[in-house]
């Protein structure tokens, strides 16, 4: 569990790892998981840009 809460582990922690923190915490699973899924798209199409050819 270290690597985590480690605030500066460098990657997105795995979904699994933050519905055990959310759970183990009694926080709001739905709101904390929707989070996560924002951060790793936009992270996702940061990573990803479309071609050149497609980009606006």
């Amino acid at each position: 569990m270290h690597d985590p809460l480690n605030a500066k582990f460098a990657r997105m922690r795995p979904l699994r790892a933050v519905r055990a923190i959310v759970a183990a915490c009694e926080a709001d699973l739905d709101q904390r998981v929707g989070a996560w899924r924002a951060i790793s798209l936009k992270r996702f199409q940061q990573d990803n840009p479309p071609p050149a050819s497609l980009a606006r």
